[in-house]
């Protein structure tokens, strides 16, 4: 016999023992089926959550499935106001979906773990501003991550990403984006529409060039390319006008081209760990430069004009 036929449709109290997430929202969809009308139920009883309502008492439930899921140290109402949750090392390979119900959370940080890929139900956490995914066994990017137009901070460093989704583009916000030690052979130019983007970490990875349309970065004030694949300096960093500290150590580079002055802004210059047998005099009129870092590089001198620079600090 189907129960649910002999409910009225104008009912107004609702008695529900306890009961498993899932199997609640099919029970909702089939009240829904029947044309209930949630607005005028006045008392609730579901489990041990009284006169709350139907969505409210779903986020609690949710909330009490992560606790008991990762072992969190939160009441439900805490979890469900926290704004910032670390879940760093803690051997996750996976994300529950009641991850949905954190919608307060503006910092989430699952670093020191190993997920391999997201339940579809992260795009609820639209207030995010900063999702940590370092030192995970990540190989491809969910999509949802790409709807969280808020983000500002994204790290994804110490992964297995070859690439990066076309989709990044929605993140409009992002200042912040740490792609070191994956598995890059070449430059991510699918973020090259990223125009508020301040810092980029691509640090130990395979790279060998720079396109020439990284000039539309133009709020990029620091940049690490230390320990990549690159022989020759990359010029098109000459384009990057706000640039205030680049790092590009442990490479293979035999020499800096002329028009490094035109980096009016830079303060640190990384160059340590190359081939570097001479670096141009044309530096000393970088007037903001304060630290210049040269260590273990077979240079046979520094130019005058480079240690005649005021307020520098000269590592060799």
């Amino acid at each position: 016999m189907d129960y649910f036929k002999i409910i009225p449709s104008d009912i107004t109290n609702v008695i529900i023992s306890y009961i498993e997430l899932d199997d609640l929202e099919i029970l909702l969809n089939t009240f829904n089926l029947i044309n209930a009308n949630w607005n005028n139920i006045h008392y609730y009883h579901f489990g041990k959550y009284k006169l709350t309502s139907v969505t409210e008492y779903l986020r609690k439930l949710g909330a009490e499935i992560l606790i008991a899921k990762l072992i969190l140290d939160h009441t439900e109402d805490e979890l469900l106001e926290l704004k910032e949750l670390f879940l760093s090392n803690k051997n996750l390979t996976h994300i529950p979906p009641e991850i949905r119900v954190l919608t307060n959370l503006e910092d989430l940080h699952l670093d020191n773990n190993q997920i391999i890929h997201f339940p579809p139900e992260i795009a609820a956490l639209t207030n995010l501003r900063l999702l940590n995914l370092n030192d995970n066994k990540l190989t491809q990017l969910p999509l949802e991550i790409f709807t969280l137009t808020n983000l500002e901070i994204l790290l994804l460093s110490k992964n297995q990403l070859t690439r990066v989704p076309l989709e990044i583009r929605n993140l409009t916000k992002l200042v912040g984006l740490y792609l070191s030690e994956n598995q890059f052979t070449e430059f991510p130019v699918e973020i090259l529409t990223l125009f508020n983007l301040q810092a980029l970490i691509l640090s130990h990875n395979k790279i060998t060039k720079i396109p020439p349309e990284i000039h539309a970065l133009v709020n990029l004030t620091f940049l690490d390319l230390m320990n990549n694949n690159f022989t020759e300096f990359p010029v098109e960093i000459y384009n990057l006008n706000n640039l205030q500290a680049l790092y590009i150590p442990y490479n293979k580079l035999t020499r800096i081209p002329y028009g490094i002055s035109a980096l009016t802004n830079l303060t640190s210059l990384n160059l340590h760990n190359n081939l570097l047998t001479q670096i141009p005099a044309e530096i000393g009129r970088l007037n903001n430069l304060r630290v210049l870092t040269l260590n273990n590089n077979p240079i046979m001198s520094v130019p005058r004009e480079i240690r005649m620079m005021h307020d520098i600090t000269i590592y060799e």
